[in-house]
């Protein structure tokens, strides 16, 4: 078992709610592996947005590679340059939160994608467009 504890008593950090969660890393990885078998032959990806919803991104998203994910999905760019930061770089890391203006050479530089949800994440600027073909 690899457990990944949060603060409490033990930890040095004090929160004064007296609770500890332990993650159970093995546990992940196994339930991974089972979900992705179950959803073959299509691709599992997984969400890992918001410090893996509070569990530890580093931890998790390793464990997860570990268990054979290879697509996850975060919420702002800045979650994904943390995440690149100590994934391979084959992973294939998606941004929900789309494309905001001037970003794209930051999405290029760290290989992720942005996540388009609307006809307005995809349209390009009018100055921006190239200029019709005769």
């Amino acid at each position: 078992m690899s457990p990944v504890s949060g603060p409490g008593p033990d930890s040095g950090q004090e929160y004064g709610h007296g609770g500890r969660l332990t993650i159970d890393l093995g546990a992940l990885r196994a339930n991974y592996r089972q979900m992705a078998g179950l959803a073959a032959p299509a691709e599992c990806a997984a969400a890992v947005k918001a410090d893996a919803y509070g569990l530890g991104l580093e931890p998790v998203s390793r464990a997860l590679w570990q268990a054979g994910c290879r697509t996850f999905f975060v919420a702002h760019l800045s979650e994904a340059e943390r995440l690149r930061a100590f994934i391979e770089r084959d992973a294939v890391i998606y941004v929900l939160n789309g494309l905001p203006p001037g970003t794209g050479p930051s999405y290029r530089a760290i290989n992720v994608c942005p996540v388009l949800c609307s006809r307005g994440a995809i349209s390009v600027p009018e100055r921006q467009r190239p200029a019709p073909r005769s």
